[in-house]
Order: structure tokens, then C-alpha cells, then sequence
């Protein structure tokens, strides 16, 4: 083997150094989602290749009808940065032990069978009081795991992604957008561009932040966030109130 060769074997390259230092995500739950949800996730992974394959090649017409100029050259850049981060934690999670669901302890038959055994022997204490406070106990105790037990399998579930997603991607004849879970009445939404704060960059009806428009406000910047505005919340202040307010200010002054 020449010194080449040796040089491009395969070493043993973890998928990200922060996680080999035992560090916390620096993305947060980012990418903890559904492949929808992250930028161009209308695409496919072979389709968002292609179009990073073809960053610079679609002048030359080698692949005529290719949707190359669909999107510019950074938007593309960055749905592909954004696609190789999801894709890494993805496998990360996929190639780990599975651990064996938590399954709710009230699922079980026999726990409702003992359960109601417990109770008819606490209601007959009048019987032999020493049983029945022995069954309030085990009774008590039984309870308690169940509950516990429903915790642990609610808080599972969350992290699983069973949460009802906070926004997706859906079809319209103008376009793919995307659909935020708003609050009901909401008119409005005022969206910010997520730099080192959040930056307000337009206000639009909530049907108008389309999927184009979103990775084209986005840029280079890690996320956008959307702000619901409700007509019926808004608070104006006329500038002949404001210059009021000021002259009386100066008055008591």
C-alpha cells in the first residue's frame, strides 16, 4: 500500500467531536425532528444531493429540465448544512442500543385484578384491621409506581416526537409553506431572523412564509422565529398622545 493509499484509509472519525468530549449538543434540540422539518425538507436526501451537485454545473445544461436554479447557491448550501447535521444525529441514534419501551403499569391486567383484590381487603377492616392496613400499604405502593411509571412513559413519548409538531410544510398553488401552530384569532406573524438576537425581518399573513421565502430570509443564520400577532392584542400609540404625554411629563417636571 503506497503512502496514498494509507493516507485515505478509512480511520475511525466519530460523528462529531463534542459528543467525544462528552459536551452537550451545541445545536440544542435543533435537530430533533422529523427530516420535514428541517430547512428543504420537502426534498429527499438524493434530491437535496443533486441539487448541491449541481451548485455551478446548471449553466452547462448537462441534466436539461434539473430544477437547478430553484434555489441559490447559498440556500442550497445551508439546506445541505442543515441535512448532514440531522442526518448525523439520526444515525448516531439509530446505530445505539434500543432500550425496551416503558410500557404504562396500568396496561397490565393483573394490576387491575390487584388492585381491586387491595381495595376490597382495605374495605373490610372491620374484618381483621391488621390485613387491611398490610393492603392499604401494598395498595399505596401499587399506586404510586403506576404513577410513576405513566410519567416515565408520557416523558418517552414526548422526546419519541409524538408532540404534535409545531410547524410542517404544506402544498399551496403558490407554492409549498409552512404551516405554524398558532394560537387561535392570530392575524399575523412577524418573523425574526435568529442571528446572535432575534432581528424582525418582515410582517405577513401566516399563509405567506413560504418554505422559498423562509430558507431565503434565513440565510447563513442557524433558525428564523415566528412571533403570532393578534390584532385584538395590539396597543397604539398616536403621535399626538406620545407628544401629549411628553408635555405633561415635562409640566410635572
Amino acid at each position: 500500500m503506497d503512502q496514498t493509499a494509507k493516507t485515505l484509509a478509512p480511520t475511525a472519525t466519530p460523528a462529531a467531536q463534542w459528543r467525544e468530549r462528552g459536551e452537550a449538543d451545541p445545536h440544542g434540540d435543533r435537530y430533533n425532528c422529523l427530516r420535514e422539518q428541517t430547512l428543504g425538507g420537502h426534498m429527499s436526501d438524493d434530491e437535496l444531493a443533486n441539487h448541491v451537485y449541481m451548485d455551478g454545473l446548471d449553466e452547462l445544461d448537462i441534466m436539461p429540465g434539473f430544477p437547478a436554479r430553484e434555489y441559490g447557491r447559498e440556500a442550497r448550501l445551508t439546506m445541505a448544512k442543515d441535512r448532514i447535521r440531522w442526518l448525523s444525529r439520526q444515525l448516531v441514534a439509530a446505530l445505539a442500543p434500543q432500550a425496551k419501551p416503558a410500557r404504562p403499569f396500568s396496561t397490565y391486567p393483573e394490576d387491575h385484578e390487584k388492585m381491586l383484590a387491595l381495595c376490597t381487603t382495605v374495605l373490610e377492616r372491620h374484618v381483621d384491621a391488621d390485613k387491611s392496613a398490610r393492603a392499604a400499604s401494598k395498595l399505596a405502593d401499587l399506586v404510586k409506581a403506576i404513577l410513576e411509571d405513566e410519567q416515565a412513559a408520557e416523558g418517552e413519548r414526548r422526546k419519541s416526537g409524538f408532540e404534535a409538531p409545531a410547524w410542517s410544510i404544506q402544498p399551496s398553488k403558490f407554492g409549498d409553506y409552512l404551516d405554524i401552530r398558532m394560537p387561535s384569532g392570530t392575524d399575523t406573524i412577524i418573523v425574526a431572523v435568529d442571528r446572535k438576537r432575534h432581528e424582525p425581518e418582515r410582517v405577513m399573513l401566516p399563509h405567506q412564509l413560504y418554505v422559498k421565502t423562509a430558507i431565503e430570509m434565513m440565510g447563513a443564520a442557524e433558525a428564523i422565529t415566528v412571533f403570532p400577532y393578534r390584532n385584538t392584542d395590539k396597543i397604539e400609540i398616536a403621535a399626538e398622545a406620545l407628544k401629549a404625554a411628553i408635555s405633561e411629563g415635562a409640566a410635572h417636571g
